[in-house]
């Protein structure tokens, strides 16, 4: 429990040293199965919203948290009808 404590600490900090950075790497760690990606992000949605309706702000940012999840998807499929043609 005590390293992965260390390890979101880390994490927590690398996001705030450059939060565009880390939110463009985003797309490069989502699994490529469509369906794991779509529990990753309705996990996400859960743990966002669990305190309640979201501030103006935060709705914004899980928005672009859901485009990167859409673009990826959108990616992987061309990549498999470029694969199967």
């Amino acid at each position: 429990m005590a390293e992965l404590k260390e390890i979101l600490h880390d994490q927590a900090m690398l996001l705030r040293l450059d939060a565009e950075r880390a939110v463009a790497a985003i797309p490069k760690l989502l699994p490529r199965d469509p369906d794991d990606r779509s529990r990753t992000l309705r996990a996400i949605q859960r743990i966002v919203t669990a305190q309640g309706e979201l501030s103006a702000e935060a709705k914004g940012r899980l928005a672009r948290i859901e485009r990167l999840f859409a673009e990826k998807s959108a990616r992987t499929t061309k990549e498999h009808e470029d694969a199967s043609a």
